[in-house]
């Protein structure tokens, strides 16, 4: 993962996860899917992601056309258009929740 010069994800709390819950996983499907500071086309892309990689999804977009993305490092977070992603088996998107952005 490439991080821009002059870019920044916003800080954002960790989920705090119930007992018996775990965080939704996903895989890119697109050949290069941008990660981008926020829910759209018009916030800056921070960063690629190639086909395969894994991340971890945190929340969606009030109208369900992004997802809020941390890599398997652990620090990088950003968003991803829903259609450049698939969710691993059985996650549903009913279950990720929904984050309000202002």
């Amino acid at each position: 993962v490439t991080v821009l010069p002059g870019t920044a994800v916003p800080p954002m709390s960790t989920p705090v996860l119930q007992p018996g819950e775990q965080l939704v996983q996903v895989v890119i499907l697109s050949q290069a899917a941008p990660l981008r500071s926020g829910p759209g086309e018009q916030f800056g892309a921070i960063s690629t992601l190639a086909r395969g990689t894994l991340a971890y999804v945190l929340g969606r977009s009030q109208d369900g056309v992004w997802y809020l993305l941390q890599l398997e490092d652990g620090v990088t977070r950003g968003w991803t258009a829903v259609a450049d992603v698939g969710l691993i088996y059985p996650a549903t998107p009913q279950i990720i929740p929904v984050i309000t952005t202002p």
